[in-house]
């Protein structure tokens, strides 16, 4: 059996690895999945095999030997009392629990899935293309890139279909931003207090807002003019700012940098996602990009009046053609919230699958575990017929042991997954949080109906015992 079991599992997986290699993911980083079982692999599965049949063939063998010829002789060997918690239970309550923890986060993606389907992120994304431009490494002072960058918009402006164009240091809904968070000791000039934040940061330019559709809530977007030897200007986000100034309005104020460099708060811009959907309320704040030196990278933002699809190749070819030497990337910005939501989209049908797999084995194990209690009760269960017992009373008998093992695996499945899947939050849309108890309601109503299941075939074998029958019965 372990041996037909193991090489099923086997096939299994060189199927499935066969079918899901060379699979190509849309992430900021494109990643093709190349999966090759080898022969470390093939060891553990061995290994695996030689452990697991050792042990289920060693526990019964070695109970066996404590029963001792005596008990052996008396009544065939058999108990006619109810079964305590065996081994067996243990098992059954433990496949339960880990079905119970990875239901509750597949659960969790798949409704976050159908949220983020609808999730406002705060920009547009409908009407948005986003343009890598990565130059070769010396190739241009920060004067000449910035005259490249003017050149650039110049002509993105005058493609057919262009609404506007911007540049901007960082795409938004990248996760690698989370590792490049600055931070520091602000000094807001309206009061005599330091703030320590962390934030995050972009270097944009005067069409940004316009571009990603975020509205201007207070004083100004940046202007063409604001460029290096200007006096420098920030555009902060409301939740930094409120961090900041409080309730005071923070245009036209000072803010001094943890270097000490000064900065004029010119606008305020409404919150929006910036690294991941699942963060609420983040900081966030913007300069203006032609005050920053940058000699080799840039990000163009291009609105389109219509689909975003038909002017990919036209703005490609437009950067390809200031620089042949460059390395030019465009997408729809579809696409990249696209890829926010893969953690969403790959923890559902992961742990969704591994969840219905582990709930697949609870279900046959406890069946297993019911079927050989009743078969081994089925003398004192026709004693107890005999006797009068109703058929209510022997359905109470095997449901509530089935109750006991359910309850168990529940409760310590549930123990579990509240605290295990808190850590998910950061993949999560705020409309869909850990602890909701929607999420383990419905896990537990799901478990209990596989539970269900699980217990007929042995209630029905229960209930269908003969009283002269079972008194023969050895």
């Amino acid at each position: 059996m372990a041996l037909l079991g193991t090489g099923a599992g086997l096939l299994l997986n060189l199927w499935l690895t066969r079918l899901l290699s060379g699979l190509h993911i849309p992430t900021p980083l494109p990643i093709e999945l190349i999966i090759q079982p080898d022969r470390v692999l093939l060891a553990y599965a061995v290994a695996l095999t030689f452990v697991v049949t050792l042990a289920t063939g060693l526990v019964p063998a070695l109970k066996g030997t404590r029963a001792g010829i005596g008990g052996a002789l008396k009544e065939g060997g058999r108990r006619t009392g109810p079964a305590g918690y065996t081994l067996r239970n243990a098992l059954v309550v433990g496949q339960l629990a880990v079905s119970i923890l990875l239901l509750s986060a597949g659960l969790l993606f798949l409704r976050n899935l159908m949220y983020a389907t609808s999730f406002n992120a705060g920009f547009d994304t409908s009407h948005t293309v986003v343009a890598t431009f990565q130059s070769a490494s010396g190739s241009y002072t920060p004067r000449e890139f910035a005259a490249l960058v003017d050149t650039a918009l110049e002509r993105l402006r005058a493609l057919p279909g262009v609404e506007a164009a911007s540049p901007a240091s960082a795409v938004p809904l990248n996760p690698f931003l989370a590792f490049s968070r600055p931070g520091g000791q602000f000094r807001p000039d309206a009061g005599n207090r330091t703030v320590r934040v962390q934030y995050n940061s972009n270097a944009v330019g005067p069409d940004y807002f316009r571009v990603m559709r975020i509205p201007i809530l207070q004083g100004r977007a940046f202007a063409d003019s604001d460029r290096i030897g200007t006096p420098p200007v920030v555009v902060l986000n409301e939740t930094l700012a409120r961090r900041l100034f409080g309730n005071t309005n923070p245009v036209g104020h000072i803010l001094r940098f943890p270097n000490n460099r000064d900065a004029t708060v010119v606008g305020i811009a409404r919150n929006c996602k910036y690294v991941t959907l699942g963060e609420e309320n983040a900081m966030a704040l913007y300069d203006p990009y032609f005050q920053q030196d940058h000699s080799a990278f840039a990000h163009f933002f291009v609105r389109t009046r219509g689909a975003p699809e038909t002017i990919v190749r036209k703005v490609d070819e437009t950067l390809t053609g200031l620089d042949a030497a460059a390395a030019v990337e465009t997408r729809s910005m579809n696409e990249i919230f696209t890829g926010a939501l893969l953690p969403s989209r790959a923890g559902a049908a992961i742990l969704g699958s591994m969840a219905l797999f582990g709930l697949l084995l609870a279900s046959i194990g406890l069946y297993g575990v019911l079927l050989y209690a009743t078969q081994q009760r089925i003398r004192e269960i026709g004693i107890r017929v005999a006797l009068g017992a109703t058929p209510g009373n022997v359905l109470a008998m095997v449901v509530g042991q089935s109750l006991k093992l359910v309850t168990v695996g529940m409760a310590i499945g549930l123990a579990v997954a509240a605290v295990a899947v808190r850590p998910l939050s950061m993949f999560l849309v705020p409309e869909v949080r850990p602890a909701d108890p929607l999420n383990f309601v419905a896990v537990a109503c799901a478990l209990a109906l596989v539970a269900s299941l699980a217990t007929a075939a042995p209630t029905a074998r229960a209930l269908r015992v003969d009283p002269a029958v079972a008194l023969r019965h050895e």
